[in-house]
């Protein structure tokens, strides 16, 4: 959807989870919340902030430093907040409100745009769809070249979503498997 007027393209994807609770990937159900209930959830389909992973040891069981840098860049920001005022439009529709007894989180008394972005920047979280981790391009900058191979390493190549140099606008799984079934094909046209 477009999130506000001035949006040029459809800027932010809203979820419909069948589910109540403020965080239904905790794994263990206690994010969820005691009462039945829906979520809704948003997020901006082309983030501009940018995160990071870097090595922090030669020892491949110590975790890499992740720096995600969500809402960093001011765009991102706006459209988050925008995002929170679209989904609450969206359950004030008469064929959705009449299921719906009260807003638990925020909770209708976080209104102002710096509240939302509070809310947001305290329990926001990813996706769960991480892509651009070994970007695929000609530029120096690129893991991979355009056959999928990783640049300085013989016989090696990527072949899932850490490929993508921008985000889809889209879940991550359909684009995916083409990536999957596109490193088949070079890999069979290099064996000819």
């Amino acid at each position: 959807m477009k999130s506000h007027d001035e949006s040029n393209h459809a800027d932010t994807k809203i979820q419909l989870a069948l589910i109540s609770g403020k965080d239904r990937y905790s794994g263990d159900g206690t994010g969820l919340d005691e009462c039945s209930g829906i979520t809704l959830g948003t997020f901006q389909v082309r983030p501009e902030s940018r995160g990071c992973v870097h090595v922090k040891s030669r020892d491949p069981s110590t975790a890499p430093l992740i720096e995600p840098n969500y809402l960093r860049e001011a765009v991102d920001r706006k459209l988050t907040v925008a995002g929170l005022r679209l989904i609450r439009e969206v359950a004030e529709q008469p064929d959705l409100k009449k299921f719906i007894k009260r807003e638990i989180l925020p909770g209708t008394e976080i209104s102002s745009d710096a509240a939302l972005l509070e809310y947001a920047g305290e329990t926001g979280q990813t996706s769960w769809h991480p892509i651009g981790t070994c970007r695929m391009g000609n530029d120096p900058g690129a893991v991979v070249d355009p056959e999928l191979r990783v640049r300085g390493v013989d016989g090696l190549r990527v072949a899932d979503a850490s490929i993508m140099p921008t985000m889809v606008s889209t879940n991550t799984n359909a684009p995916s498997m083409l990536i999957g079934e596109k490193a088949a094909d070079l890999i069979k046209d290099s064996n000819r």
